[in-house]
């Protein structure tokens, strides 16, 4: 155990320069973890409709549908969630393919099968 009394006033310049150079380490560390964590709230998974602020948009045929529209108007917002467009052509194949797995799950417990647990792990929670 170091006593603080006993120490050079040199040593306890070069302590003082090493506990800030940690802290602005570990500032910086926060910092890259803190907006790496925000990116990830942003991202949208495959699969999932796009909302109304995109604006080069797919939908499950895989045509291009480019719109410019408000945010504000609500008949755009209706039609988002009526015509299920994405914000990219993977994420509009992902979604056919999750929706024709959910199909052929549905009509195969409709004979008795169970569902298979692939199907359902995009509804459940993460972890």
């Amino acid at each position: 155990m170091i006593y603080l009394k006993e120490l050079s006033e040199q040593d306890l310049n070069k302590k003082i320069e090493n506990i800030k150079a940690e802290r602005e380490k570990t500032a910086d560390a926060l910092k890259r973890y803190e907006e790496e964590l925000e990116r990830r709230k942003q991202e949208v998974p495959l699969g999932v409709p796009a909302n109304v602020r995109s604006k080069g948009l797919f939908c499950v045929s895989g045509v291009n549908t480019t719109l410019a529209v408000k945010e504000n108007f609500s008949i755009i917002a209706e039609l988002f969630d009526v015509l299920n467009l994405f914000p990219s052509q993977e994420s509009a194949q992902k979604h056919a393919e999750m929706l024709l797995a959910w199909r052929q799950a549905l009509v195969a417990n409709s004979k008795g099968e169970p569902i298979d647990i692939k199907v359902l792990l995009p509804l459940l929670p993460k972890g």
